[in-house]
Formats: C-alpha cells, structure tokens, sequence
C-alpha cells in the first residue's frame, strides 16, 4: 500500500472510529438542556425561533433541529443524531485543515485527538449547538487561510460561514477577533487590496447579523443568565482539564509543545489564546461568561497545535510510537474518571412505577420539569402546556432563583411550595447551588426522608464535583 492509500485508510478508520463513539449510549435520556431545546424544536418554525428569542442563544442550530425532529423524530437517538454529523464532520474538517496547510500526520495526528476525546464525544452527541459550532469554527478558519493564499476564490465563503457561526452562537465572534488579530500580526496596517477585502467580509457579516443584535442585547441584559459563576482560576483550570481529560495528558501537551515549539503556526496560537484571554477579560470586566462549552472552539487548535508538535519529532519511529501512546492514554482517560454521565431519568421513572404513592410530586429545581417530563408524561411535554399539564397529574415544581433567602421570600415566590407543604408530599430533588432553603424550609415544617439516591457521582481529581449533580426522593411529612 502506497503512502497516499495508506493515509486515506487511516482517515477512514478516525472517522469510523468517531462516529462508534459517538453513537456510544446515544439514547441515554435527555439532559435538561436538551430537552429544553427539542422542546422549542418540535413547534412549529416561527414559534421555535419566538422561543430562542427569549433563550440566551442565536438561532441557527434551532432552527436546523426544528427541521430535523419534524422529519425524525424528537426521541433522545434521532434529536442527537443531527450532532453526531455535525461532530464526525469536524474531525474530517480538522484533518483538511491540518492536512492542507501543515503537514499530512498534523490532519491526521489532529484529527484523531478530536475523535476520542471525551469532552468532543458528549457534545459531539448532546441535542445543543456545541458541535455545529466547532464545525463551523474549524471550516471558518480553513477558508480564512485559503483567502490568505487566494483572495477572490474564499471571500464569499468565508463570509457565509462567518455569518453561519454568529447565528449559531455568539462566541463565534471571538473566532473572527481571532483571524482579524492574526491579519495583523501577519500583514500589519498597510492598506492592500487583500485587507480591504477582508475588512468588506467583516463588514457584511456584521451587517448580515444586524437583524439579530437588538434580541442578542436583550439576552445579554436579561437575568437568564445568572446562572454562571464568577471566573477563578479553579474555574479556569476546570474548562482546559474538561478539554483535555485529565491532568496527564494537559502536561504531557504542554511538554510537548514547549519541547518541539512548532513553526509556522501563528494561526494556531491566535486560534488557541483570543478566545479565552476576551472571554476571560469580559467575564471580569463586565460579567460572567467563561464557560468550558462555550471555549469548545478552541479545542480544534490545540489538538491541531499539539499534532504539529508531535509531528515536528525528527524520528518517524519516536514519533509515531508516542503518537499512538497519547491516542491510548487519551482513549482510556476519556472513560476514568466519567466526566460527563447524565442523569438517568429512567431510573427515576422506573422507581416511580415500582413504588406508587397517592402523593403529589414536588420537582426541584423548576427547570427540571422538561427532561422529567419527556420520560414520565410524554403527553405534558409541549412547552406551552407543561407545566399545567403536570399539575393535573399531581406533579409541580419549585422555583428558587429568583428568592430564596429565606423561608418567607421562598414561601412568597412559591405559592404552591407553601400549599403542597400542608400535606404529605415526595420530592424529587436535583442537587443545585440552590438547595439549602428549601431543604431548611421543609425541614422546618416537617420531616424529610430519603427513599432513593440515584446517579450518585464520581468526584473529578483535584477538582469539586459542583458540575455533577446528584438525584434523590425524599418523601416529606409535615408536623
């Protein structure tokens, strides 16, 4: 076989190798992110980009869903699928990068560090616009480069993907500050025909999303997005560890590139460093935004980065032996410790079913009435009628974001808290930041007694498992 079959064979075992794992546990039950957006993607079109109007993101990915689970369903398998293709399409996009304007093993080499890395393989897989992103991040930055070699033949492309991306999330932004700050490390400021061109394709990009801005600073404004935590460096650790598995592999990396410190590779590093050094000046400037899934767009660049390192080792036999021992270690680490198990919510229906009770059912926090909702009363789980619709089967939530304090702003922002607790009840109680007024009020007024734990989870090393949640079923008697 000749070097040429030999590599082509090699991409096509990374991409089948991409989408085995990606079908992996495919139909785990959804997450409340997800069924929030299959929720809005199974109204109709107008009605689903209402919805995500009032959401925190642009509305692209929603609105290829909507298309999606009208023609295949919005079971937990069909709604992800549409990720998987974006996701095996990134790893290919990743090797044409690499392949194109590095070296054959940098797309290679590159491409397969995106195939097994766990953080890439649940978003790869997850019903949220994460995956579309980085394929677009990745093909954004590939037309950029060859706009660079040839002007006029990616300009119009480079355009539209730049335009594709701002719709699918706004950090899509920082790819684009990236390539601009890059332009001018490259070109510097002299006015040329090639930097007006460019400038031309900013500009229309800019006034392509135009029509989204007014929504996109009512989102930014709105207090929906309280939920994220102020940037620390644990934080920031978190995000790279969550990048790259584990500890181990993050220094091996970091070894390796400060061993081999690859040339030519401007791109990469600008592509790597903008988005999070803006993120992170935004977040404690103005408010906070640094979250690790939406710096997903910088992982592309650093596996590229590190597969160019790799392959800057002068000894093919060296090089190729210590490229397959870090595809392994990062193979395994994906599966120990595991980051990123959902909430089975089978398991909770399943213990419903066995244990009856003429109890209503409190849910706790709110929002995690949808992902209930789709696997315990299907027929509640349009979301304009949710919430009613539950509560004719005895099944309500509290909502604690906007109190809890202390009992009485708890109690005056839950009318219904207040009148459940009159009388015996069963809490299905998500683990949250949120947790200790209503845990103090019903203990307060009553007795809580755990039936069930489920999903118990596995603490990240050297990390708080505050990002892993636990489930349990309390029944509640009041004094």
């Amino acid at each position: 076989m000749n070097s040429t079959n030999r590599k082509r064979a090699l991409l096509i075992a990374v991409l089948l190798v991409a989408l085995a794992l990606r079908l992996w546990h495919i139909g785990e039950p959804f997450w409340v992110d997800e069924a929030i957006s299959v929720q809005q993607a199974r109204e109709p079109i107008t009605r689903t980009l209402s919805l995500v109007q009032d959401d925190v993101h642009t509305p692209l990915y929603h609105l290829l869903l909507n298309v999606w689970v009208h023609v295949f369903g919005t079971t937990p398998t069909s709604a992800r699928l549409l990720s998987v293709v974006f996701s095996v399409a990134s790893v290919y996009a990743a090797y044409r990068l690499g392949n194109d304007f590095y070296t054959a093993n940098t797309g290679l080499y590159g491409a397969a560090f995106l195939a097994v890395t766990e953080t890439l393989i649940h978003y790869g897989q997850e019903a949220r616009p994460y995956s579309l992103l980085i394929l677009l991040t990745i093909i954004s930055t590939y037309t950029y480069l060859r706009f660079l070699e040839d002007q006029t033949s990616s300009l119009l492309a480079y355009t539209a993907i730049n335009t594709a991306m701002l719709y699918t999330h706004i950090f899509g932004a920082l790819i684009v500050a990236s390539h601009a700050i890059h332009y001018l490390i490259k070109r510097g400021l002299r006015k040329t025909t090639e930097r007006t061109e460019l400038l031309a394709s900013y500009a229309v990009t800019g006034l392509l999303f135009t029509p989204w801005l007014p929504t996109l600073l009512s989102q930014i404004s709105d207090a929906s997005l309280n939920w994220i935590t102020p940037l620390t460096l644990d934080q920031a650790y978190h995000t790279y560890f969550l990048l790259f598995t584990s500890p181990i592999i993050l220094v091996i990396f970091l070894l390796l590139l400060v061993w081999q410190r690859p040339k030519d590779v401007s791109m990469l590093y600008a592509w790597a460093a903008i988005p999070p050094i803006a993120a992170a000046a935004y977040s404690l400037l103005l408010q906070p935004a640094f979250i690790h899934r939406y710096l997903l767009i910088t992982a592309p660049a650093l596996y590229l980065l590190h597969a160019h390192s790799l392959d800057s080792i002068n000894n093919d036999h060296v090089k190729h032996v210590f490229g397959a021992a870090l595809l392994i270690v990062l193979s395994l680490s994906s599966y120990y410790p595991d980051n990123f198990h959902r909430d089975d919510w089978n398991d909770v229906n399943s213990f419903l079913r066995d244990n009856p009770s003429p109890r209503a059912v409190l849910l706790h926090p709110h929002f995690e009435q949808s992902p209930f909702t789709y696997q315990q009363n299907p027929e509640c789980f349009p979301i304009d009628k949710m919430k009613r619709c539950n509560a004719d089967h005895g099944i309500y939530s509290a909502d604690p974001s906007t109190c809890c304090q202390d009992n009485t702003s708890l109690l005056a922002t839950n009318r219904t808290l207040g009148q459940l607790a009159s009388k015996p009840i069963r809490v299905i109680h998500f683990k949250t930041g949120h947790d200790a007024p209503l845990l103090s009020y019903l203990n307060n007024t009553g007795g809580l007694h755990q039936e069930k734990a489920l999903n118990a989870r596995r603490d990240l090393p050297l990390l708080p498992a505050y990002h892993h949640p636990k489930l349990t079923i309390h029944t509640y008697t009041p004094n």
